[in-house]
């Protein structure tokens, strides 16, 4: 409610406020999440240029699926909205509380691929080391 100068009170919202409002945030929500997509996309384009190592790529790439997750939630918002109408405006809302489980799956799989990636790395240096009869480890490499 807002008071107005002459003394009355008038409702801030009207009854159909609710769809606007949701639909101007969902979509500001998508453009945010649009937009670091497209910087780690570019960034991703010119890795070479950037001379991205292989640990800073993988997580290029995990950075852009996790904003595409944002954005899908994003966009699942908007749906519910603008099918739903006024009356599902409220769910439209609550659906961002899928941003917590939906994170937490991408990165626990994403972390298990970097941990694979980890452990493969850590594999191959030391396929490379050469251990001599007094114990030290020598690299071949070296």
């Amino acid at each position: 409610m807002a008071r107005l100068p002459n003394g009355h009170l008038e409702p801030m919202l009207g009854p159909n406020d609710g769809f606007s409002m949701m639909v101007l945030y969902h979509a500001g929500f998508i453009a945010v999440f649009a937009v670091f997509i497209l910087l780690y996309l570019h960034a991703w384009r010119n890795r070479d240029v950037l001379e991205l190592n292989g640990d800073e790529r993988f997580e290029t790439i995990e950075r852009i699926g996790g904003h595409i997750c944002m954005a899908a939630v994003g966009v699942l918002s908007l749906a519910i909205v603008l099918i739903g109408g006024n009356e599902y405006a409220g769910w439209a809302g609550i659906s961002y509380f899928l941003i917590g489980p939906l994170l937490t799956i991408y990165y626990s799989v994403m972390g298990r691929k970097k941990r694979k990636r980890a452990e493969a790395r850590a594999a191959a240096a030391s396929s490379d080391a050469v251990e001599p009869p007094g114990g030290a480890v020598l690299r071949s490499d070296a």
